[in-house]
């Protein structure tokens, strides 16, 4: 499955949408591949900002996958709070990019995703930290 503007996403697992109907229950964790939807910029500034929009746009999933909920059927809302970013090694964002994303918590309404971006070789290329305030709304 892919999605976005810019970047291509492909989840390993169920994509949320999938998940949320079919997994409630299930552990906080979601592993996607990622890459640039064109030319590989060759600036290193401009590649790192690519890698942090790419990891924007779902790193908030893992909160709600043990609970069955989705962004995009209406199940849960919600935005970000506190995005970080801790970049280890240069990446090259027109090759594929591992994100392995986990949740240690959502409480109060306040989740919190943690991952690491690897390469397809396993080189550890930068780790997030999200936290967003979500809401459920059915």
């Amino acid at each position: 499955m892919e999605r976005g503007f810019g970047v291509r996403l492909r989840y390993v697992n169920n994509p949320p949408r999938l998940a949320a109907a079919c997994e409630a229950g299930q552990q906080p964790r979601s592993s996607i591949w990622v890459r640039a939807a064109g030319e590989a910029p060759t600036d290193r500034a401009l590649s790192a900002a690519l890698l942090a929009y790419a990891s924007d746009m779902c790193a908030l999933d893992p909160v709600l996958k043990p609970h069955g909920l989705w962004w995009g059927d209406g199940s849960a809302t919600g935005f970000s709070m506190d995005h970080s970013m801790w970049f280890h090694a240069p990446s090259r964002v027109d090759e594929w990019i591992l994100v392995d994303q986990l949740s240690p918590a959502l409480r109060d309404s306040r989740g919190l995703a943690i991952a690491d971006m690897f390469t397809r070789g396993g080189e550890l290329l930068c780790t997030i930290a999200q936290q967003g305030s979500m809401r459920v709304t059915r």
